[in-house]
């Protein structure tokens, strides 16, 4: 069989929640597929992303840089696919080349439909404008739908973009091996470089965006600081790059005065990430919606205590692993993160967590999707 990935992704150098989908997904069916033949298109030259040029040691493994006519998806990865047919191209975007090839199979993965619970994104732009149809049109065509949770599948289904239901297939994604605990030297040094020395810090990672609900988040901080005076010196570690209309977001310590308080890091390098997690007393992701939440996990894997917004991925994907707050209640986000910073955590709850988060493997989701592949061709 022969497999063509869109590489797209893989050429970003401020990845975030797609991007590390993609490249551990590849990475995964690397180091588990050696007959199958892959080939990774890309849209530019991979030199400078030693990431991307990892797969050159795979004798089954191809990149091939494709130039861009006008719309490198639609023009020039649609010429390639028609003059040389594969047997599946898969996606790890919503995006598919707007002619179905012959004999080819698509498969897209769709991470989620959040945009729904944003009206303001689809008065935005253009793009934003189009993005219900692209979804719809990339259903349409696709013989095969990967999503990363049963939340999502049933989003798929509410939103009656799509009426064979039968070509969705649930796959979790993983928890790769770089998030454990670490050693006090290792988060020393990482409190170092981010200007963290001697402080006790909380943390979120996620693209800075409305649906994130960050407002809600600094306010019941900045109530959990108010009540507790041992806890004035903690830190509010927010790490991710701007999104759309941040705005609110980037104001809100000022708003609710805990600007000495709150750290925005923007992008943080991957090999970082995992020791700062890692660091934190607690990690908190209070958003409206989500696909799959995966950082979630990852500071589950690192033996840090979680506090979620109650949504149903969080739900689904946390278990009872988490500590779940009403994502519109600042005074039940604060109340959490009095818990877990006062220490109102068992340790034996921490470890069930870690080890919960341990079966969530990048191997186990590079199987199941090689297997989603193969099913296509039976």
């Amino acid at each position: 069989m022969i497999i063509g990935l869109n590489g797209q992704k893989l050429l970003t150098k401020s990845p975030a929640g797609p991007e590390r989908y993609t490249l551990s997904l590849y990475k995964a069916l690397a180091g588990l597929d050696k007959t199958n033949q892959y080939i990774i298109y890309l849209e530019n030259d991979p030199t400078e992303f030693p990431e991307v040029k990892y797969f050159e040691q795979f004798p089954n493994f191809r990149l091939k840089q494709l130039t861009k006519i006008v719309s490198w998806t639609h023009i020039s990865l649609l010429l390639e696919l028609l003059r040389n047919p594969v047997d599946v191209f898969f996606s790890p975007v919503h995006t598919l080349p707007f002619i179905k090839t012959f004999g080819t199979k698509y498969v897209s993965m769709i991470h989620g439909l959040e945009y729904k619970s944003n009206e303001i994104y689809s008065t935005l732009s253009a793009r934003g404008l189009l993005h219900p149809f692209v979804l719809w049109y990339t259903m349409l065509i696709a013989d095969l739908i990967i999503v990363p949770s049963r939340f999502t599948k049933k989003a798929v289904k509410t939103s009656r973009l799509l009426q064979n239901m039968e070509k969705v297939k649930v796959i979790y994604e993983g928890v790769n091996d770089t998030f454990y605990k670490r050693n006090e030297l290792e988060i020393s040094e990482i409190k170092s470089k981010y200007g963290l020395s001697g402080k006790n810090y909380v943390i979120f990672v996620s693209t800075i965006q409305p649906r994130k609900n960050i407002p809600n988040l600094v306010k019941g901080f900045s109530m959990a600081l108010e009540s507790k005076n041992e806890l004035k010196e903690t830190i509010l570690v927010i790490v991710g790059e701007k999104g759309w209309s941040f705005e609110e977001s980037i104001a809100a310590p000022t708003k609710y005065n805990v600007v000495n308080n709150v750290k925005f890091l923007g992008w943080v390098d991957q090999s970082d990430l995992p020791t700062l997690m890692s660091g934190a007393a607690a990690y908190v992701m209070p958003s409206f919606e989500e696909g799959f939440s995966l950082t979630i996990l990852e500071a589950m894997a690192s033996e840090v205590p979680v506090i979620a917004s109650d949504i149903e991925t969080h739900k689904e994907i946390g278990n009872n692993y988490c500590n779940f707050v009403n994502p519109n209640s600042p005074e039940e986000i604060k109340k959490a993160l009095i818990k877990v910073l006062t220490g109102q955590v068992e340790a034996n709850r921490i470890e069930n967590a870690k080890n919960y988060a341990r079966s969530f493997t990048w191997k186990e989701t590079a199987m199941r999707t090689l297997s989603a592949f193969e099913s296509l061709l039976a």
